[in-house]
């Protein structure tokens, strides 16, 4: 049984075996400005069902699966409900050169570039977990107790994973946990690629 930030007891929510994916939380601003929106929920759905149909996947991997493209499909109404109520954001005038994406193999030096790119007061290099928790609204980097609320989640989630997969003595044993995202999150990430089977 896991426990909250807080302390309190929280039971482990069952192996997900499907999800329902909808479009009930959207609103009707968000769906008139963006057409696209359908096209949105189609691909989620044929993520799904390739997960459905996949007898290859453990129940953990398919747990895992089905955790993470809900999680992606409700950001993404989230981020679309957001933009739709704050218009004036996308009436703005934004770079033509579209944004700089840096990635690579673990210890390659992506994370360095990534960080020195980020100390041009010109450049705004987003956190990862401003892209991947509660991303909606954004939190100003000078909210510390927001910020830090939005750690306690990532790591509750990392934790429960962990439980899951029963892989978390792998991780800590070669990568100890400090409090800079990059120092687990990005590692963690990098070690997807190269991780074992769930069995």
């Amino acid at each position: 049984m896991n426990t909250t930030a807080d302390g309190i007891p929280m039971e482990d929510p069952p192996l997900l075996t499907d999800v329902t994916l909808h479009e009930d939380d959207l609103t009707q601003e968000a769906m008139t400005h963006f057409s696209y929106h359908t096209e949105i929920l189609h691909a989620f759905e044929t993520y799904r069902r390739n997960i459905l149909e996949n007898a290859h996947l453990t129940r953990i991997g398919r747990h895992l699966l089905f955790s993470v493209i809900d999680n992606l499909h409700t950001t993404c109404k989230k981020v679309l409900n957001y933009a739709a109520e704050n218009v004036e954001l996308l009436s703005g005038t934004f770079p033509i050169v579209g944004p700089l994406t840096i990635f690579g193999l673990p210890r390659s030096g992506t994370t360095f570039l990534y960080n020195l790119l980020a100390c041009d007061p010109n450049c705004r290099a987003p956190l990862l977990t401003e892209m991947s928790v509660e991303c909606v609204p954004p939190i100003a980097r000078s909210d510390s107790v927001k910020q830090e609320r939005r750690l306690v989640a990532t790591k509750l989630a990392r934790q429960r994973r962990e439980k899951i997969t029963g892989q978390s003595d792998e991780m800590v044993a070669a990568h100890p946990i400090h409090a800079v995202e990059e120092d687990y999150l990005i590692l963690l990430g990098h070690r997807r690629l190269a991780q074992r089977p769930y069995e």
